[in-house]
């Protein structure tokens, strides 16, 4: 069951129904959930102390006009790609993985373009990890039952060492402080084998916690080796404080679990997500919708919920500047018109500060506090530089 959720998730018009809010971007300005007077935003959610996990404190957003700005398109050499994770080092160095026509890749941006990296022959590549220059984990799978997982050491990307026994089917996530910190998530759905986040220390790796039971863990972050998050589908999200991992379950409404990113060890936000429909097809009825949920060094607390799009990824640079990306489509079926989104949280609300380019935006990274790059559903990556 769980490598059908994964392959659904990874299919190109899966990616675009989690964005899906099938309603047209004209619509009147939504209503906050907080008493009040109508077009009044809610205000900042503080939390109350109970014992769940997830408080219900939504707030809905309040659309601005676009700023003067533009999306910069780059297409890369094996279009259309299925991409899957883009880390930015620099203005002239960023890194990209996926796959194409059955294959895994990498692409390496130079400064002004995106070129492929030569690599070891993979099926997928699902997730990356960037320490240096000369540090860099990518990992995915070699088949639907073996996982892959590669090492780049400045010169040349080579196959790097697996835990045992082999195969450990798929990787979906990893995770490198350094050569000898490394985490790795993987999903195998076979009963001789354990599903279960993996530790490398620089010789081998080790079992670290098992997962065999919870649904997939697909996203990594950090804010340091003793503050490490991973989440993954349904409201499965995990934290290792150094010496265990602990489970932070949420709503058992929580179908899609997308980005997460961690500023502090008191802030972070991750998206959260369900769908009233198939996720293979999407359109009015059927809906795909998303919510920002807030870390505060206690709980996650629900706290803002978009009528007018979805969001799936998110980057937290500091308790006052987050960003987040997503898209929103409307039509039926072959007739949808699909846009990009780009949401700012300022430290008191979230508010959607751009839309475009036409076709949905899946994740994210960001340069200082406003160099937006991102990669969109159609194979391609864009730049926003942000006022």
């Amino acid at each position: 069951m769980k490598t059908l959720l994964r392959f659904t998730w990874l299919s190109l018009g899966a990616v675009a129904s989690l964005a899906v809010v099938a309603l047209a971007l004209s619509l009147p300005a939504p209503v906050p959930l907080a008493a009040g007077p109508r077009d009044t935003p809610s205000p900042a959610v503080t939390p109350t102390p109970v014992a769940s996990l997830y408080l219900p404190a939504l707030q809905r957003t309040h659309r601005l006009p676009d700023p003067v700005g533009q999306w910069t398109r780059y297409t890369l050499p094996d279009a259309p790609p299925t991409l899957n994770k883009i880390v930015m080092s620099n203005s002239s160095l960023g890194w990209a993985i996926g796959f194409t026509n059955s294959s895994g890749a990498i692409w390496r941006f130079d400064g002004e373009r995106w070129n492929a990296e030569t690599i070891p022959v993979v099926g997928e590549l699902r997730d990356l990890s960037v320490v240096s220059p000369t540090d860099i984990w990518a990992a995915g799978a070699w088949n639907p039952t073996s996982g892959a997982l590669l090492h780049w050491d400045g010169l040349a990307w080579s196959k790097a060492p697996q835990p045992e026994p082999q195969p450990v089917c798929e990787h979906e996530a990893v995770l490198a402080f350094s050569a000898s910190d490394v985490w790795l998530t993987s999903l195998c759905g076979r009963s001789d084998m354990v599903d279960g986040i993996y530790h490398w220390d620089g010789s081998g790796w080790t079992l670290s916690h098992d997962t065999t039971h919870d649904f997939t863990l697909t996203r990594f972050s950090s804010t340091g080796p003793n503050d490490v998050w991973v989440r993954g589908d349904g409201n499965a999200t995990l934290h290792w404080n150094g010496s265990a991992w602990r489970s932070f379950g949420g709503p058992d409404n929580v179908q899609l679990g997308r980005g997460i990113s961690m500023s502090t060890p008191t802030d972070g936000w991750k998206v959260d997500g369900n769908a009233s429909c198939s996720l293979e097809r999407f359109g009015p009825p059927c809906q795909s919708t998303a919510w920002m949920v807030h870390w505060d060094g206690i709980r996650w607390v629900d706290h803002t919920f978009f009528s007018d799009h979805a969001d799936l990824d998110v980057q937290a640079i500091s308790p006052s500047l987050a960003w987040a990306v997503g898209g929103t489509a409307t039509g039926y079926f072959e007739h949808e018109i699909h846009s990009g989104s780009l949401d700012k949280w300022d430290g008191q609300s979230w508010r959607l500060v751009a839309t475009g380019p036409g076709t949905f935006l899946t994740h994210l990274s960001v340069l200082g506090t406003n160099d937006i790059w991102a990669t969109g559903a159609d194979g391609a990556i864009y730049h926003y530089p942000a006022p």
